[in-house]
């Protein structure tokens, strides 16, 4: 299985995952521009950000986590996606000058290599 997701849709993605149950398996999850998991005080979430994400559940059960970001993105500091990334022992790819990925970047080409299921 492969996931690909964006901004808040990246940290629904991995809540919804971090909710499954242990024996859950998936291949690669690719995520552009995502937000912080841990942003307690954050207004108009409801919750959304109050709790972090079980970073040792989300490694046994996703095989390969990508994060993808831009430097200059206005939205999500890049530090977010890194500090993830460094959390879950992932990959990290940072790009320049390309904004946020689906607000002022339409096309990524570059992302598109990445989009690749892992052998088992």
């Amino acid at each position: 299985t492969l996931f690909v997701a964006q901004a808040r849709g990246a940290m629904a993605l991995l809540r919804w995952l971090d909710a499954l149950p242990a024996n859950v398996r998936i291949r690669q999850v690719v995520l552009l521009a995502c937000n912080a998991d841990y942003q307690p005080g954050r207004a108009n979430t409801g919750g959304f950000y109050e709790s972090p994400l079980d970073y040792a559940s989300l490694q046994q059960k996703c095989l390969s986590i990508t994060f993808i970001h831009s430097s200059d993105d206005p939205f999500v500091p890049i530090d977010a996606a890194g500090t993830l990334a460094r959390n879950l022992n992932a990959t990290f790819v940072a790009y320049e000058n390309l904004g946020h990925f689906g607000n002022d970047t339409i096309t990524a080409p570059a992302v598109l290599p990445l989009l690749k299921l892992p052998p088992v």
